[in-house]
């Protein structure tokens, strides 16, 4: 029997709403050089002096609009999900047992606990050798699966007996990923609004990066795009008729990848279109950044505007169906 095991990573959460446990988050993501490409020095100036004393206070504030009953970060409890669906299919695919699957989760920043190198060192202590690490990111960036892979290989600078690790770099253009996003839409739009009678036009909102990052060669931009594509294609839309592919959460001055997703669900307000649905496929799970961020923020912006209906379609969260994804990825890794 050979043990395999797998690892979730997504990109983590504060502990708690408190300030000071989102003081900590944000100071951790934040003096990643990876996320920040700035000189170090300069930037811990202003990270400690401009930012951290004002901004995890208005965080931790948006954090308590989306924290759920059970006191847990959506995006945590949500990859617990996933987890645990993911580890029940991989289960029943081996009925030969001819492998151990065990499936964990980690988060790239926050809780200690869940920390990359800690449940790596669990693993370790298990003695799997064979480890697949997956970052819950479909389309690749360097701010993003680039710095699960670091932690990764900092964490194996450490150890005297390497087990062999894999990782999944991306899966953007994965048939089954496009189908389950469209079918997600179609799903929304006969459960939700089929009494609706106005028309729907579909933002596809990504997060987004410093245009300066794609110039350097990220391939993210490029990555999204094909995805928006793909699932236009798939639902038989057109760009900008009844469809526009934008991004998010943009930080700072420098430019960022364009059009905003803001920017664009007022100009369409302004435009006359009375509806917007608006949908994320880089997060495979709810988060602040489409909780809080879209699903209130945008939609203020939209319906301040002269909207009438605006709808967040969610993300995959505890969809089998995912996992199903996962599983496939899995699979093809292993063989």
């Amino acid at each position: 029997m050979k043990k395999i095991a797998i690892l979730l990573v997504n990109l983590g959460s504060p502990k708690s709403t408190s300030v000071s446990d989102v003081k900590d988050y944000l100071h951790q993501f934040l003096s990643d050089q990876r996320v920040i490409e700035a000189n170090p020095l300069m930037w811990k100036f202003i990270l400690n002096c401009f930012i951290l004393p004002f901004r995890p206070k208005q965080s931790a504030e948006k954090y308590k609009q989306i924290w759920l009953a059970n006191n847990q970060s959506p995006l945590i409890f949500y990859t617990q999900q996933q987890t645990k669906l993911l580890q029940n299919l991989l289960n029943n695919f081996d009925s030969n047992n001819n492998y151990k699957f065990y499936v964990d989760y980690a988060m790239r920043y926050g809780d200690i606990e869940l920390s990359i190198s800690k449940k790596l060192d669990n693993l370790q202590q298990q003695q799997y050798e064979n480890i697949i690490v997956i970052p819950l990111y479909p389309q690749y960036s360097a701010t993003t699966t680039a710095t699960v892979t670091d932690e990764v290989f900092r964490w194996l600078l450490n150890i005297r007996n390497q087990p062999k690790i894999n990782y999944i770099k991306d899966f953007f253009d994965n048939e089954n990923y496009i189908n389950l996003l469209a079918s997600n839409i179609k799903n929304y739009w006969e459960n939700n609004t089929k009494n609706s009678t106005l028309s729907p036009f579909l933002v596809i909102s990504f997060h987004g990066i410093p245009q300066k990052y794609s110039d350097a060669g990220d391939p993210y931009y490029n990555q999204c795009i094909k995805t928006a594509n793909l699932l236009i294609e798939k639902l038989n839309l057109s760009i900008n008729k009844n469809s526009k592919i934008t991004f998010q959460s943009q930080f700072g001055n420098d430019p960022w990848l364009q059009p905003y997703t803001i920017d664009s669900v007022k100009e369409l307000a302004l435009q006359g279109h009375k509806r917007v649905d608006v949908i994320c496929p880089g997060f495979v799970a709810d988060c602040l950044e489409t909780l809080e961020e879209i699903n209130m923020e945008n939609r203020h912006e939209f319906l301040a505007n002269g909207g009438q209906e605006f709808n967040y379609i969610p993300a995959f969260n505890a969809s089998e169906a995912f996992a199903e994804i996962l599983k496939e990825l899995v699979i093809k890794e292993i063989k």
